[in-house]
């Protein structure tokens, strides 16, 4: 059995050798759909969806490595960017989610806003409710659930507001912090901790910013995984 670890949005070039050095021991797929939540949201919306992926993922590790047993190891979903589209479309069912051990964010949880409160920019409770509930259980220990976020301002829930939602639900506060990050450009604000829930935010208000937060992933995310799938 091995385990896998699924990643939304990314190019490979960036993403295998960060996973190589992570050094989480498992299986790397990654999935691109095109730019845009939206994609991932519909290739994921339907039930079965989950179980489609992970059937096309045995068939090619089987390919690849004809030993390979069919018995599922521990799964994490991670994501970049609009990747979140289909994380959120696999965690928002129950039985889905308690398949998934881990789930991974790099400056791409958004949501809108409640739509009588957009002018006070109050974050849609239904919206994040997936999330919210894989929190509980990251708090509780059950999974684990790290984000790292930028600084950048958007028309919707930013990738701040939505980290910053889940902490004042589960009643964790951020750590003040001023240090620097893995990347030469990349500086550490803040941080909060609880059990199995991770935030780290980072400053950066751009582009290139926003894509530090993946190439960061081994050192800000991954390291995260590894520690949790070696006990």
């Amino acid at each position: 059995p091995y385990n896998l670890v699924i990643h939304f949005h990314g190019a490979p070039p960036s993403l295998e050798p960060t996973f190589e050095k992570s050094e989480i021991g498992g299986v790397l797929a990654i999935l691109n759909l095109g730019n845009g939540s939206g994609k991932y949201e519909d290739a994921f919306q339907l039930a079965g969806s989950f179980d489609e992926l992970l059937a096309r993922v045995r068939g090619v590790v089987r390919e690849m490595c004809p030993t390979a047993s069919d018995r599922g190891g521990r799964v994490a979903l991670s994501a970049w960017s609009a990747g979140y589209g289909s994380v959120w479309r696999i965690i928002d069912r129950t039985a889905d989610a308690d398949r998934v051990d881990a789930v991974l964010l790099a400056d791409g949880l958004h949501a809108g806003f409640e739509p009588d409160k957009k002018s006070a920019r109050v974050v849609n409770s239904a919206q994040m409710a997936a999330f919210t509930l894989f929190a509980d259980r990251a708090v509780n220990g059950e999974k684990l659930l790290a984000i790292t976020h930028s600084s950048i301002d958007t028309p919707y829930a930013s990738t701040t507001e939505t980290a910053s939602y889940l902490l004042q639900q589960q009643n964790v506060p951020r750590v003040t912090v001023n240090a620097p990050g893995p990347r030469p450009n990349m500086t550490l604000l803040s941080r909060a901790d609880k059990n199995g829930l991770h935030v780290q935010g980072y400053a950066g208000e751009d582009k290139p910013a926003h894509c530090d937060q993946l190439h960061a992933m081994g050192e800000t995310l991954f390291p995260l995984l590894r520690e949790r799938w070696s006990r």
